[in-house]
């Protein structure tokens, strides 16, 4: 059986804790031309996770109406439909964020503009370098 080698263990054995980005996305947030929105930082060297989505109010597209999720040019979330309320499901493409970048919302939208809508994204992250000041006790097992 392999040994841990406990020279890095000062380093290795950190904890990392979960961050998460929020934006809160009504159609105000749009004008006319209803494009991207950009939500909010995720900071370099971090790992998207996980993403969710809970539509308060319908977004009333004439056809239909779908978000993107993308942090810089890169999707990590594929488009969804907002067009009924609830929380959806959102498959996350996971991502190192590399030098980070604004998370980015991209409506596309079939028909006439919507009037009404609003929406809760949360995107969770993992940052490489951010410790929660807790180490995991490998003498212990």
């Amino acid at each position: 059986m392999a040994t841990l080698n406990k020279t890095r263990e000062g380093t290795r054995n950190q904890k990392r804790g979960t961050s998460i980005g929020h934006a809160n996305i009504t159609i105000a947030d749009y004008d006319a031309t209803l494009d991207l929105a950009e939500l909010f930082n995720i900071p370099e060297n971090a790992h998207i996770v996980r993403a969710h989505l809970n539509v308060k109010t319908a977004f009333n597209a004439g056809t239909s109406i779908t978000f993107t999720i993308r942090l810089g040019t890169t999707i990590f979330v594929a488009a969804i439909s907002v067009a009924t309320t609830g929380v959806k499901t959102l498959t996350v493409t996971p991502l190192d964020s590399g030098v980070g970048g604004l998370c980015i919302l991209l409506p596309t939208i079939v028909g006439a503009l919507p009037t009404t809508g609003e929406a809760e994204l949360m995107v969770e992250y993992i940052e490489y370098d951010k410790s929660t000041g807790e180490y995991t006790d490998y003498s212990a097992t």
